[in-house]
């Protein structure tokens, strides 16, 4: 299974938040059942009691969520999280493709796009690889830059970094930039 960046950036800050409120909930629930019902108290008040104290965890545990909703960057595609989702530095080695338009290059350009769309829930439509390089590693690196339209109907070009091993039949996203 392949996990994300923005999967492993989401489920820090979730659990950075829900830490604490989840360690208050435990001793408000410890110090709460190691309490005594005096004999004059009616059973009643211990149910309105942890009612009302499930009701204050639910309250605090949905500010929280709120409040995380709204501080997390709304990002347009490609311009803030979509820079660098691992840092890669590949200086030699690399030399122009030589089709551009072979059938394998335009499904890697396709396959970038869509894999880019899944991971920062954006939607862009790929047209067609416009040009590129590749470097020969233990595999295939590829630096191709990707005509693409956007849901709103506008075109841009992006620049995809991808490394494929055929033999294995590996595939990764290294990065998916906005060229300007």
């Amino acid at each position: 299974m392949f996990v994300s960046y923005s999967d492993v950036y989401l489920s820090t800050h979730i659990s950075l938040v829900l830490e604490p409120l989840t360690s208050l909930v435990h001793q408000r629930t410890k110090s709460f059942s190691q309490a005594t019902i005096p004999q004059n108290q009616p059973k009643v008040s211990l149910v309105r009691a942890l009612y009302i104290m499930r009701t204050t965890n639910f309250l605090c545990v949905l500010v929280v969520a709120i409040i995380y909703a709204i501080s997390a960057p709304a990002t347009g595609c490609g311009e803030l999280k979509g820079n660098k989702l691992w840092n890669t530095i590949i200086e030699n080695g690399w030399e122009p493709i030589g089709n551009i338009n072979d059938q394998h290059i335009q499904g890697l350009g396709s396959w970038a796009v869509l894999e880019f769309s899944k991971r920062m829930n954006c939607v862009l439509k790929f047209n067609k690889v416009v040009s590129g390089r590749q470097q020969l590693v233990s595999g295939m690196n590829y630096e191709l830059i990707i005509d693409v339209t956007h849901f709103e109907g506008k075109e841009g070009k992006y620049k995809a970094e991808v490394y494929e091993q055929e033999w294995t039949k590996k595939r990764q996203l290294l990065s998916f930039t906005k060229v300007n």
